[in-house]
């Protein structure tokens, strides 16, 4: 059996996922697989061009949380390929398009 945790900034998961991965609804609703989580920024930091929050999706956590930080804080920051962006800024890294 899998678990989904809220955390203070996204939601990680663990184990198996039920079919269709874990439905998580927030400022960027979609379904995670396992092994993954989603961060944003604790404010939450936000795109001053259209108010929307950065949401990162990362195999953990604290990558996932920190990644959000740092875009919402300079869209230009370099995205590894295992994390992806949603929100605010154009959707990139691994799963969208490779930065």
């Amino acid at each position: 059996m899998g678990t989904l945790v809220a955390t203070a900034g996204g939601v990680a998961t663990a184990g198996p996922a039920p079919p269709g991965g874990w439905r998580v609804d927030g400022p960027a609703p979609r379904s995670l697989p396992a092994g993954r989580a989603l961060g944003r920024s604790r404010s939450p930091l936000v795109d001053p061009r259209d108010g929307r929050v950065v949401v990162v999706e990362a195999p953990d956590a604290l990558t996932a949380c920190a990644l959000a930080a740092a875009v919402s804080a300079r869209p230009d920051t370099p995205v590894p390929p295992a994390a992806t962006v949603h929100g605010g800024f154009r959707e990139r890294g691994g799963s969208a398009a490779k930065v």
